[in-house]
C-alpha cells in the first residue's frame, strides 16, 4: 500500500512539474505574441540589408532585405520564431507587405539619387502567397506607387511553399513573374523535395542552403554535391547563390566549382540602409 502511495505521489510531482514547464512556455509564447503584434502596429520592425557578392567581378551585385524587431525594445527574437508566431494568425501578410514596400522605397531612392541599382530580394511567406487573394494586386499597387523598375525587385520563397496547395503556389508565382519580378528558391537543399520543386516551380534562382558548407573546409563529398547542383542549375537556366559563406576557403571552393554569387558574413553582415549606402558601389 505504501509503495502505491509513493508511486502516486511521484507521478503527481512529475505531472505538476511538467504542467509548470508548459505553463511557463505558454506564458513566454503569449508575451512574445503580444509584443510582436504591438511592434507590427507601431512600425517597430527595422530593415537591414545584406549584400550579395560576385566572385567573378569582385563586386556587390545584389542585396537581401531582412527585418529585425527594433532593438530599442531590448528584446531579441529569432527571425524564424517571430515569423512562425505571425504566420499563426496571418499577421505575417501585413509584415511581408511592409517589407516589400520598404524595399521599393529603397529602389526608388537609389534611382532618384542616380545610385548604382542592384536587385533587392525580399522573403515572402507561403501564408501570404496562399491566404491573401489580393496579394498580387497589392504588390502591383506598391510597385506603381514607387514607380520602380521590377528588374530590381526579387521575391524569395522557401521549399516550404510547396508543402500543400501546389497548384495555387505555382499560379501565384507565375503572376509575380508576369510583373517582371524574379523569383528565387531560398534554403535550397534543406528539405526533401528539392528536385521535385525545381521541376515544377517557375523560379529564376536557387540559393544553396548553408548546410552544404562545412565549417571552413568543404568536404570532398560536399564538393561533389555542390558541383552537381550547380551543373544541374546551369542546364535548367537557373542562377545559383551560395548562402552562409563565412570563410575565404569556402569562397574559393565555390568559385572553382562554378558558383559565382555568394552571400554571408565574409562579404558583409546585415546592416542598416544608411550604412549600406556608404559602401563603395554607391561612391
Amino acid at each position: 500500500m505504501i509503495e502505491f502511495v509513493i508511486i502516486f505521489l511521484l507521478i503527481l510531482v512529475i505531472l505538476l512539474f511538467i504542467s509548470y514547464i508548459y505553463r511557463d512556455i505558454f506564458k513566454k509564447y503569449y508575451k512574445r505574441e503580444i509584443y510582436l503584434h504591438s511592434a507590427l502596429r507601431n512600425n517597430e520592425f527595422d530593415i537591414y540589408i545584406q549584400p550579395k557578392y560576385s566572385l567573378k567581378s569582385e563586386s556587390i551585385v545584389g542585396a537581401e532585405c531582412l527585418v529585425r524587431v527594433n532593438s530599442k525594445n531590448k528584446r531579441v527574437i529569432n527571425t524564424e520564431r517571430f515569423v512562425y508566431i505571425l504566420e499563426k494568425d496571418k499577421s505575417i501578410i501585413e509584415l511581408d507587405l511592409y517589407i516589400l514596400e520598404e524595399a521599393c522605397k529603397i529602389i526608388n531612392r537609389w534611382s532618384d539619387n542616380k545610385f548604382k541599382l542592384v536587385p533587392i530580394s525580399v522573403n515572402v511567406s507561403r501564408v501570404t502567397l496562399i491566404e491573401d487573394d489580393t496579394f498580387i494586386t497589392k504588390l502591383n499597387d506598391i510597385i506603381n506607387n514607387y514607380n520602380i523598375d521590377t528588374r530590381f525587385l526579387e521575391i524569395e520563397v522557401t521549399e516550404r511553399v510547396m508543402l500543400k496547395d501546389t497548384n495555387k503556389i505555382i499560379s501565384v508565382i507565375k503572376e509575380i513573374k508576369d510583373l517582371g519580378i524574379k523569383v528565387s528558391l531560398d534554403d535550397f537543399g534543406s528539405g526533401y523535395s528539392s528536385l521535385t520543386i525545381l521541376k515544377n516551380l517557375p523560379i529564376d534562382t536557387i540559393k544553396l542552403d548553408k548546410l552544404f558548407l562545412d565549417k571552413k573546409d568543404i568536404s570532398e563529398k560536399g564538393k561533389i554535391v555542390i558541383e552537381s547542383i550547380i551543373n544541374m542549375a546551369n542546364r535548367l537556366g537557373l542562377e545559383v547563390v551560395a548562402e552562409g559563406v563565412e570563410y575565404f576557403e569556402q569562397a574559393q571552393v565555390l568559385k572553382n566549382l562554378g558558383c559565382e554569387i555568394v552571400q554571408g558574413y565574409l562579404y558583409g553582415r546585415p546592416i542598416n540602409i544608411s550604412d549600406f549606402e556608404k559602401l563603395e558601389i554607391f561612391n
